[in-house]
C-alpha cells in the first residue's frame, strides 16, 4: 500500500504537519509535531536528531494519501458499519510504540515493510510485510518492532453531533 518513500515525502510535507497530522511518539505517548516545533521548517531541521534518537512516527489522515488505502478504508467501514481512518507508522528496530492499551473501535494493523510483534491479549502474533490481523474493541494489545517497521492501523470513529463541543453559540 505504501513504502517507506512515501512514508518520508508525507513527514517533509509541510501540509501535513499544517494540519496537525503529524506526531512523534516516545515514552509510549504521542505528541503532535505542531505542539513541540513552531514552524514546519524547525521541525524539518530537527528530523535528523528524531531518527537518531529511533523516534517512532505517526502521520494520521493516511486514507488520503492514495487510492489504494482510502479504498480499504471505505471496504472496512462497510464491514464495520462505521466510517474508517487510517494511521501510517514508523518505527525502529527494537522499539514500542505505545504501552499495553485498548482501543475503543475494531482495528486493523497491516505491515507494509518490516516485522512487528503484536501481543494481544497476552498471544503473540507477529506480523511480517504484507500480514495483517483485526482486533476487537477494547482488547489489550502492544506492539514490539523486530526490524525497523512500517505499518499502517485502521480504525473506526465516530461522526456527527457526538464529537462536537456545545459553545453556547446563538444564530
Amino acid at each position: 500500500m505504501i513504502n517507506k518513500d512515501d512514508f518520508i515525502k508525507a513527514l517533509s510535507n509541510p501540509d501535513w504537519y499544517n494540519q496537525g497530522l503529524i506526531y512523534t511518539i516516545s515514552d509510549g505517548k504521542d505528541t503532535c509535531t505542531k505542539a513541540l516545533y513552531k514552524t514546519w521548517v524547525e521541525f524539518v531541521d530537527d528530523i535528523p536528531r528524531l531518527v537518531e534518537n529511533k523516534t517512532t512516527f505517526k502521520i494520521q489522515g493516511f486514507e488520503t494519501y492514495n487510492k489504494e488505502i482510502y479504498n480499504k478504508c471505505f471496504s472496512l467501514s462497510t464491514v464495520w458499519m462505521k466510517p474508517v481512518d487510517c494511521h501510517a507508522y514508523f518505527s525502529y528496530e527494537g522499539q514500542g510504540s505505545f504501552d499495553t492499551h485498548a482501543d475503543p473501535c475494531e482495528v486493523a494493523i497491516f505491515v507494509c515493510e518490516g516485522t512487528k510483534v503484536l501481543t494481544i491479549n497476552n498471544d503473540e502474533v507477529r506480523l511480517n510485510k504484507n500480514d495483517h490481523v483485526f482486533i476487537k474493541s477494547n482488547t489489550p494489545h502492544k506492539a514490539y518492532h523486530e526490524t525497523d517497521c512500517l505499518s499502517l492501523s485502521f480504525g473506526t470513529y465516530e461522526y456527527g453531533n457526538n464529537n462536537v463541543k456545545d459553545l453556547g453559540i446563538k444564530l
